[in-house]
């Protein structure tokens, strides 16, 4: 008992109650202690661990209790006096959490963001606002908190659910809640779903300066309408400039900008200055919902068709067909009776329509409508055909368990099919069947002159996820159009999209209320990866924030110019379907240049030579060394003189343009006259390379090198074992597309890396695959699978590398006790197929028991728990 007390005495002492290194630090002067970053002007951000919740602490300003973890702010000077308080368990510094780098902002580097966030003068979209029309927000997300600890959202609008009171005033239902309410932590808002919590993220990685503004909406088209007018009125009332980000979008309309979506839209922002609109193109390229062209005539009394059904566990559809208002197309609806015939519901000429019930039948309660707008009250130069099928409240089949008919009589008129709601045309081997395709499906809002419509594109394949190993998914073509974004023109021809930007396999804010699949998850637990043309528009949004930003008085159709201008040209010269005009380029948008990289740093006596690469539309170079900056004109090439030897120079470089306008720094790297104590140690090589093949090209990732002073990578490649005819140098990052390789031919890699000092490791170990040609839009089958198990799969295949040779291996396991694990290296191999005679209620983890750098397979087997390496052997 009395040892007992003795311990509990000891660690409830005063000098035990703070953390070692703050109590140290504290004691010291401010000068020696203000470059550490929780660290500002003598006051020390700090963590508290309480007893209980409490209102007040001795020196220290409270933001936020939990019960029992405090986040405070106090005076290195005060921190002694916490200890005296009997509700202080222990204090710490704030640590600051490291982001998913690689995988969060890889797309940020890929548009050159990051380049603008560190340019002089830095741009981050300060005094601007971004506004969010989504499923909603995680207001209490770290992602969306300023330096200084306060929300970045002004206001969140909530039109999903009315609070009388709550209303702005103007609108008259939803909920509105402010800045105030949203710091003090009684906002109700939710993100049940997440993708407006994810959208907001990318917004905000883009322009980290750019206030908030979020609109939470079941997204009817007259709530966003009600969403873009509250958006730009809460800016005017700031006096600040807007951008409104909609990550939505659909396929009613007359896909030409005159939708009354568009229209509205249109004109809220038409002429406005210091306004802007950005649209997802859609993610229907690869989904059936356009048909068109020419009309084929009748043969032997069967005329074309089209075949659509609903989506699964809908309770309407809806097709719309577009075309001229001098042509003439005769239509019949055709609803299967469930005995192998159709019931005929009689030919509809222009302006004409039916409105029927289903009486009998497998769709027995269902309601059809077929009518023939001649032309359409508002498209004056165009007739429509609209079909309606919906489910009158007694059906007892469901609409998506049939397919409908509709006979089109109208011989060599040109049209546009569109399945509008929930609902997707169906291809038949019938060749009086019209088939979709993926054209002119470029969704609304996007279609409207002034929104900037947003195409996506891959910027990476694979990531790590919270369960500890890597998710890959081969079918996103890393630098290439992603299958499912629309593609244009207009149904009139109109230029749409208008640019790319990421949107496949994009890292971003996770909404905590919202369920996402653990593959997903990154390991923080905080940011998921989403894709879609979603996830692109939020760029473009955070981008046009930072042109605001500098250009505050742009209007609408000013900024989408600059956005086109300023774009990276991709697939065919000058605009075309998929890419619209080309990728999103921030460094261009806002007239900045781009940073050089250092090529070399030659030791002399006294002196350095420093060589760096040539920008591009620069008008000179500022050379800093060790944080001191020199004007060095348009040389690239500088000798530095009058140094002491043997003393390490840090060095970077930085362009400059004809405005003044400076590029963020290159990577530095460190010199060292007449290199004397020159390190001469190589890095180890990298570790766990890996090969991703696609159609001509080969990616190739690697882990990072621990070594703090690892400055590149050098990949090696050639088409025989150990020779190698060509290399590249990669800064910056741990992957490298090789391109231009001929498919099916084998292709040999290995990597290396380099210091600071020039010092190069030995290469890792060699791998190899073939390039080859993606086939379709879905993921390809492994050759050899499926595969067969002895009972039911437990839970999602592992896939990790358990042997070190860079690809990962594939584990499965089965309820009744069987484990596989198989590797493809050119081809299927079993490498484990055991049965442990038991059942198995969860899926199997892998961890490094043993220390040796390979996991091992950990597995829990009825009552015990089982540990095997990748062969199958029983390590216990």
């Amino acid at each position: 008992i009395l040892s007992l007390l003795v311990a509990i005495s000891s660690v409830n002492s005063p000098s035990e109650r703070i953390d070692g290194f703050l109590l140290a630090i504290s004691q010291l002067p401010l000068e020696q202690v203000e470059r550490l970053d929780f660290v500002h002007d003598g006051v020390a951000r700090v963590l508290i661990k309480l007893s209980g919740p409490i209102d007040r602490l001795p020196g220290a300003k409270i933001r936020t209790i939990t019960g029992t973890i405090a986040s405070a702010e106090i005076a290195l000077s005060r921190i002694s006096d916490l200890a005296t308080s009997p509700h202080v368990l222990f204090v710490q510094p704030a640590i600051r959490l490291k982001p998913c780098q690689e995988w969060i902002r890889g797309n940020i580097k890929d548009i050159g963001a990051d380049l603008a966030h560190r340019s002089d003068p830095a741009f981050t979209g300060r005094g601007t606002i971004i506004g969010v029309i989504d499923t909603g927000i995680d207001w209490s997300h770290p992602d969306f908190t300023n330096p200084d600890g306060s929300s970045k959202i002004l206001c969140v609008w909530d039109q999903t659910v009315t609070i009388p009171g709550k209303e702005p005033a103007d609108y008259g239902y939803g909920s509105e809640w402010s800045r105030a309410e949203i710091q003090s932590g009684v906002c109700r808002e939710m993100d049940t779903y997440g993708h407006g919590t994810h959208v907001s993220g990318v917004a905000s990685s883009v322009a980290p300066g750019a206030q908030i503004i979020v609109v939470k909406s079941y997204l009817f088209d007259d709530q966003v309408i009600d969403g873009v007018n509250y958006v730009f009125e809460r800016a005017r009332e700031l006096g600040m400039p807007a951008v409104v980000n909609m990550s939505f979008g659909g396929q009613e309309g007359p896909h030409d900008g005159r939708s009354l979506l568009d229209q509205g839209i249109q004109e809220i922002i038409k002429g406005e200055s210091g306004r802007a609109a950005v649209a997802s193109a859609g993610n229907d390229g690869d989904d059936p919902i356009h048909a068109g062209g020419k009309l084929p005539p009748p043969e032997n009394g069967r005329y074309p068709y089209l075949s659509f059904t609903a989506d699964p566990d809908e309770e309407h559809l809806n097709v719309e067909i577009w075309y001229s208002s001098s042509d003439s197309i005769k239509a019949r609806l055709l609803v299967p009776d469930g005995r192998g015939g159709f019931t005929d519901y009689g030919w509809v000429k222009p302006g004409d329509s039916i409105s029927a019930s289903v009486d009998e039948g497998m769709l027995k309660g269902a309601q059809v409508y077929l009518g023939s707008d001649s032309p359409h009250p508002l498209y004056p130069d165009l007739n429509r055909i609209q079909v309606w099928i919906w489910d009158g409240g007694d059906m007892s089949l469901p609409l998506d368990q049939a397919d409908f008919m509709l006979e089109l009589d109208g011989a060599g008129v040109r049209f546009d099919a569109y399945a509008v709601g929930p609902t997707a045309f169906t291809s038949e081997a019938d060749r009086m069947c019209i088939q979709p395709h993926g054209e002119k499906t470029i969704a609304s809002p996007a279609s409207a002159p002034d929104v900037i419509a947003v195409a996506s594109y891959a910027v990476t394949n694979s990531w790590p996820n919270i369960r500890g190993d890597y998710t890959v998914v081969d079918y996103a073509r890393i630098g290439r159009i992603s299958v499912f974004s629309s593609r244009g023109p207009l149904r009139n021809g109109g230029r749409k999209p208008d640019v790319a930007a990421p949107g496949q396999m994009i890292g971003a804010a996770l909404s905590e209320v919202s369920w996402q699949r653990p593959n997903d998850i990154l390991p923080d637990g905080r940011h998921v990866v989403f894709q879609g043309t979603s996830m692109a528009a939020p760029h473009v949004s955070g981008a046009i924030s930072l042109l605001l930003e500098k250009h505050p008085d742009l209007t609408p159709s000013q900024v989408k110019l600059r956005i086109i201008a300023s774009s990276l040209d991709m697939g065919k010269p000058g605009w075309d379907e998929l890419w619209g005009y080309g990728k999103l380029r921030v460094p261009e948008l806002l007239n900045l240049p781009r940073s050089p990289s250092l090529i070399s740093i030659e030791p002399g006596d006294g002196k350095l030579k420093v060589k760096w690469t040539g920008v591009k539309g620069a008008a000179g170079y500022i050379l800093e060394i060790d944080g001191k900056g020199m004007d060095v004109g348009d040389e690239t090439e500088h000798v530095i003189d009058g140094l002491e030897n043997d003393k390490p120079v840090r060095i970077r470089v930085i362009a400059y343009n004809g405005i003044g306008f400076k590029s963020s720094p290159s990577e530095e790297m460190i010199g060292v006259p007449d290199a004397k104590g020159l390190d001469l140690a190589p890095p180890l090589p990298p570790r766990s390379l890996w090969l991703l093949p696609d159609d001509g090209r080969v990616m190739a990732e690697w882990e990072p090198c621990p070594e703090p002073d690892v400055a590149g990578y050098k990949v090696y490649w050639g088409d025989e074992p150990g020779r190698y005819m060509s290399s590249a140098v990669v800064k910056g990052s741990t992957k490298y597309l090789i391109d231009g390789l001929e498919n099916g031919v084998e292709i040999y890699v290995a990597v290396s890396a380099f210091d600071t000092s020039g010092n190069e490791s030995e290469l890792s170990r060699e791998i190899s695959t073939a390039p080859r040609r993606y086939e379709g839009d879905l993921p390809r089958q492994m050759p050899g699978s499926p595969f067969e198990l002895e009972g039911d799969s437990v839970g999602s295949p592992l896939m990790v590398d358990l042997t070190g040779d860079g690809p990962p291996e594939l584990i499965v396991t089965s309820s009744e006790g069987e484990i596989q694990v198989r590797s493809y290296l050119g081809g299927v191999r079993m490498m484990c197929d055991r049965n442990l005679n038991g059942r198995i209620r969860s899926e199997p983890i892998t961890v490094d028991l043993d220390g040796d750098g390979l996991p091992e397979i950990v597995a829990a087997v009825g009552n015990s728990l089982y540990a095997l390496s990748s062969n199958g052997d029983l390590f216990w």
